[in-house]
């Protein structure tokens, strides 16, 4: 049957993934075909033998637990040519070697294998579009990864949608009405996403998301091996050499692994207390030369010790959801459970206790994102380049909703007697029945090769009719589409944008670069979207100098943040050679950046200097570069060292928060030390990383404007003291005057300008003092440099002491003027240390605002 509309649905896993396709106006399962029983799920993992044969799914998951065993015992990784859980790795270097196959395989090539096991399911027909689901905080170049996976597998259109806006599809069918809001809580096995959705008058929408793309049950599988099952095996057997080597600890953690996952499984249920985990044979000897076996009861409070705080992190992020959009549990219509870990009651019931009792565990969340997808996928037309036609039958153009809130809709078809080959009959007649045999619209002519129909649909269901075009003499005739799908009880709104789309620029009110958004392109804005926005150079452009240039960093994060805590989508080179003449510094430059539903960006820059002179460009796709141990521990150093500065800088610093971050830090330093080797647990690494470092610079803003409220108050202060001293009618008037400055400043909380009238203050202040002082003044400098020598970190201590020397002996002969004493006091504050010292020097390529 050729298809007009998509049809076909993918959930692509980190553990499991699913096809569905919509039949008769309901989606179904695809169940694999391989092996001796049929699955509604496929294991995410991919296999290669010796004769270089691969395997995808089950039996390949049983293949990799029999290698990760074999890998242990041999110390030897390289016996592992079975891979899962590359999700995790999408859109970055990591790649995974395969002895067997003599090369390295990326994450988006395994994904593409798994994705032409599911199509294979599929028998009756090439598969050519489809729609893939991702979770909603994918970020670009995550998604970048999964389109360059479809095309891999041969996919020629490829449209991604938000795992909750597909689960939200596949709980609306099921529902009479769907209305107000509620949670997608979907707890994968690799990433976890929780959506607040809502439907008024029928349509659905995404209000906002959360979740953590390294949080799912293979957090939880790591973590039953090292808190339970490692300790009982460092107690029971002499591992010594296995503790002090990271690979060889790697590859035992691995090995145990498929015990950790049977322990989750058996202990989601609430009706079971306990698991025995027994080994049938030896996994390998120990320094002693001890077979190491294990026969290890887990009960349920040691499984929930473990779970409970990786499940705690979910919850958590669910109640700041709905704490951001000030909604209570109890507001809640549901909250829909999706994900194999949501099986577990433990997590089942730390939600109806923290949130509300009122969650829907009705529908498999195993499958409910794939049957969501294809849902999705029959409102979505095959683009016209990749459409099969068989132009032997009549070729028919439909027009109508793909989903409504009404009961009835209008269906227009068209006969295209131009793109069908052979004979049609002048006369023709179109016949509409509903699939469920529930309505149908009887023979309706068609006059000038069209006829609109109005069809009546079922509420709250997909609806699927057939078409049949017949003569006057009742002659059946073939057409092309001869069925289509109205889904009835809600319209979708569409992929919304998980962050804010920003521009890496220099933020002259807060003094320092940092991400700022652009004006329609916040987070949670429906796509597509365009966002504008007007910046200032910060040098003068050439025209024709191509060293001279402007860059343009276009960034998925939170504005302002520092662009090293978030995802680099791409950047914008504009150099001298395409511009028409002079940009001076200062110029404006007006920015509009545009991003359609598949996140392809295109940044347009607009020079009002040079007659609106116009450069634009598409962002190039890209990946992140592969991480190393060592960058992420001076991360890790770096923010533990900040938060230790920040305490004795800032007095009244929130140090409860700042004993959470440190608790966080310290965590992910466990984290790293444990799994390092592996490249999603250095990706997961840096994403919390990068959440406390976020933490902490808010707290460092928070921090910083006391101290500088403090220091301007301090310089107003001082002036005053000056000007009743050494000033005059004409000083007490620029006291007055700059009092005032300071409690606008203050009232406006504008850093960047009370940091600036600080030192403008201190000028003038300083100016006084030199004029009614004296020689006084520097005589005074000269002493307090000589009583605190010791307490200066000189830059020359001997040129120092000299210059001191050399000044006393001009104080104590009885010449000392200014015009003498103060190019040594200015040569002395040039031994000092230089105060912007470490401070990173401002990227003069980028713009400013």
């Amino acid at each position: 049957m050729a298809r007009t509309k998509i049809d076909y649905g993918i959930d692509l896993g980190t553990t499991n993934s699913s096809i569905s396709r919509m039949e008769n106006g309901s989606p179904i399962i695809k169940k694999s075909t391989s092996g001796s029983t049929q699955a509604d799920t496929t294991p995410s993992c991919v296999s290669y033998n010796k004769k270089q044969t691969n395997y995808v799914g089950h039996r390949a998951y049983r293949i990799l637990a029999s290698e990760r065993l074999s890998a242990y015992r041999k110390q030897d990784p390289s016996l592992i040519n079975t891979f899962e859980e590359f999700k995790r790795t999408m859109g970055t270097d990591e790649e995974r070697a395969c002895k067997n196959m003599g090369t390295s395989f990326s994450s988006e090539e395994l994904s593409a294998e798994v994705l032409k096991a599911l199509k294979g399911y599929v028998q009756d027909e090439e598969i050519n579009a489809v729609v893939i689901t991702v979770p909603a905080k994918f970020q670009g170049s995550q998604k970048d990864a999964t389109k360059k996976a479809a095309e891999l597998a041969g996919i020629q259109h490829c449209i991604l949608l938000q795992e909750p806006i597909a689960a939200s599809m596949a709980y609306g069918v099921d529902v009479q009405s769907i209305d107000g809001a509620w949670i997608v809580f979907d707890f994968g096995g690799g990433t976890f996403d929780v959506a607040l959705m809502r439907a008024t008058e029928g349509i659905m929408r995404v209000i906002d998301t959360e979740g953590d793309n390294f949080l799912g049950g293979k957090n939880i599988d790591y973590a039953i091996v090292d808190k339970l099952i490692l300790p009982y095996l460092f107690e029971k057997y002499s591992l010594n050499t296995i503790l002090s080597n990271n690979e060889k600890k790697e590859n035992l953690r691995n090995a145990l692994k498929r015990f950790a996952e049977e322990t989750k499984i058996s202990l989601s249920p609430k009706e079971t207390a306990q698991y025995e985990i027994l080994t049938d044979e030896p996994i390998g000897e120990d320094d002693d030369g001890n077979e190491i076996e294990i026969d290890l009861t887990v009960t349920r409070s040691d499984y929930e010790n473990v779970v409970m705080p990786i499940f705690q992190r979910a919850v958590d992020m669910l109640k700041a959801l709905l704490q951001k959009n000030q909604i209570s549990g109890p507001d809640l219509k549901t909250i829909l459970m999706i994900g194999g870990p949501t099986y577990s009651e433990t997590l089942r019931d730390m939600v109806r206790n923290q949130i509300t009792e009122n969650i829907n565990i009705s529908i498999d969340p195993m499958i409910a994102v794939a049957k969501g997808a294809a849902l999705f996928a029959s409102t979505k037309n095959i683009p016209d380049g990749i459409k099969e036609v068989d132009k032997s039958k009549v070729q028919l153009k439909l027009v109508c909703a793909a989903d409504t809130v009404e009961t009835e809709e209008k269906v227009g078809i068209q006969v295209l007697r131009a793109k069908t080959d052979g004979e049609i009959p002048e006369i023709l007649f179109v016949e509409l029945n509903r699939h469920d045999k529930g309505w149908g619209s009887g023979k309706v002519g068609i006059k000038n090769d069209a006829a609109i129909l109005d069809v009546l649909l079922e509420s709250g269901k997909p609806n699927g009719f057939s078409v049949s075009i017949t003569d006057e003499k009742g002659t059946l005739y073939q057409s092309e589409p001869d069925s289509f799908s109205i889904i009835q009880g809600f319209k979708v709104a569409g992929a919304t944008l998980p962050y804010d789309l920003c521009i890496d620029a220099y933020q002259i009110s807060a003094g320092k670069q940092q991400l700022i958004s652009l004006k329609g392109l916040m987070k949670n804005q429906p796509l597509p979207a365009k966002g504008l926005g007007v910046f200032l150079t910060q040098r003068d452009i050439r025209p024709g100098n191509k060293e001279d240039k402007i860059k343009i960093p276009v960034y998925y994060g939170e504005a302002g943040t520092n662009w090293n805590n978030n995802e680099l989508r791409g950047e914008i080179i504009i150099t001298g050679e395409q511009l028409p003449g002079m940009l001076p510094k200062g110029s404006e430059v007006e920015l509009s950046v545009e991003i359609d539903e598949s996140e392809m960006i295109k940044v347009s820059a607009t020079f009002p200097y040079l007659d609106d002179e116009i450069v634009d460009d598409v962002i190039k796709l890209g990946k992140l570069p592969a991480l190393s141990i060592d960058s992420l521990n001076n991360r890790l150093i770096t923010a533990n060292t900040t938060l230790d500065l920040m305490e004795e800088d800032y007095p009244d610093i929130d140090l409860i928060k700042v004993e959470a971050i440190r608790t966080d830090l310290n965590d992910i330093s466990s984290l790293l030390e444990s799994g390092g080797s592996d490249g999603d647990t250095k990706n997961q690494v840096l994403g919390r990383l990068c959440k406390c470092q976020k933490a902490i610079d808010t707290l460092k803003d928070i921090g910083e404007w006391p101290r500088v409220v403090g220091e301007l108050n301090d310089a107003l202060e001082g002036l005053k003291t000056n000007s009743e001293q050494f000033g005059n009618e004409k000083t007490s008037q620029i006291v007055d005057q700059l009092s005032n400055q300071v409690r606008t400043v203050i009232q406006s909380n504008d850093q960047q300008m009370a940091v600036q009238l600080t030192e403008q203050i201190r000028s003038i202040s300083f100016a006084i003092v030199d004029q009614g002082a004296g020689v006084a003044l520097e005589i005074s400098m000269i002493k307090g440099f000589d009583d605190n020598f010791e307490m200066h970190d000189w830059k020359d201590r001997n040129q120092a002491r000299s210059l001191i020397n050399e000044a006393k002996a001009i104080i104590n002969s009885n010449r000392p003027t200014k015009d003498n004493l103060r190019p040594i006091v200015s040569k002395l504050y040039g031994l000092l240390p230089n105060v912007q010292e470490g401070i990173g020097p401002i990227d003069k390529d980028i713009l400013a605002k």
